[in-house]
């Protein structure tokens, strides 16, 4: 683990995953899209406190793989840094939930056009992200493999 500036990062080709604090006085979105541009393929999680539901999915949008608020334990910033590392997205599950309530009243918005609603494979996984059971857990529960479950999810 080391600490070195967004611009630094381009340089570093050893980086996998970066963990975005300290954002202030900086637009987020901003340094997402630097960060994107110069290392397409690093995981970022984005640390910062009290961001609500929408600027969370929107950082997810620009790239974020992960939101961790400051608040929290250690405990929970190892779990993030571990899912993001192994492909997966850490969210609060109030902003999973908020994203499948947005989807299920817009559908059309989200969807290719002939795509009225999610499958009802694609709602079981989902329901069970919501419950935070991992991409194995759920898995096992539908009798599919783990990179069957990651498939339809975004990367």
């Amino acid at each position: 683990m080391i600490a070195e500036s967004v611009s630094d990062l381009a340089t570093l080709t050893n980086i996998d995953l970066v963990l975005l604090g300290n954002c202030k006085g900086r637009n987020l979105f901003d340094l997402l899209a630097t960060l994107k541009a110069s290392r397409p393929g690093v995981r970022i999680i984005v640390s910062d406190s009290g961001l609500d539901e929408r600027t969370i999915l929107k950082a997810v949008a620009s790239g974020a793989k992960g939101y961790v608020d400051n608040a929290a334990s250690a405990a929970e910033f190892v779990q993030a840094v571990r899912v993001v590392n192994q492909g997966s997205v850490w969210v609060p599950r109030r902003v999973l939930s908020t994203f499948i309530e947005h989807v299920s009243s817009a559908p059309d918005r989200i969807f290719p056009t002939g795509r009225d609603a999610f499958t009802d494979r694609e709602k079981q996984v989902l329901e069970m992200l919501v419950v935070g059971r991992s991409n194995k857990e759920i898995g096992s529960a539908l009798g599919i493999e783990e990179r069957t479950v990651k498939a339809p999810l975004p990367n």
